[in-house]
């Protein structure tokens, strides 16, 4: 058999609530991958103006893919100072 879902009073199922995010919580920084699309999006775009949203993320997926260690270290690097500058900002918001 298959599990039962728990049910509230009514009988129909439980649905789980989220606790609700602080405005004020800093945010995670972006990964490598993200920083690099953010990077050469509007350049692809202004070299290929008919392509749509999804081509274009394949393309870009598959340069980062094709690139060297050597060139993905630049946005690793920031990457890494990004996660130090938010692990200080997180660590002074929940004191």
């Amino acid at each position: 058999g298959r599990k039962r879902k728990a049910a509230d009073e009514d009988g129909e199922p439980a649905k789980r609530t989220r606790k609700p995010k602080d405005p004020n919580a800093p945010k995670r920084p972006a990964s490598s991958y993200i920083l690099y699309q953010n990077e050469i999006r509007k350049e692809l775009r202004e070299k290929h103006p008919g392509v749509t949203n999804s081509e274009l993320l394949n393309i870009i997926a598959r340069q980062w893919a094709e690139m060297s260690d050597a060139d993905k270290a630049v946005y690793n690097n920031a990457v890494a100072s990004a996660k130090e500058q938010y692990s200080q900002e997180k660590k002074a918001y929940d004191s």
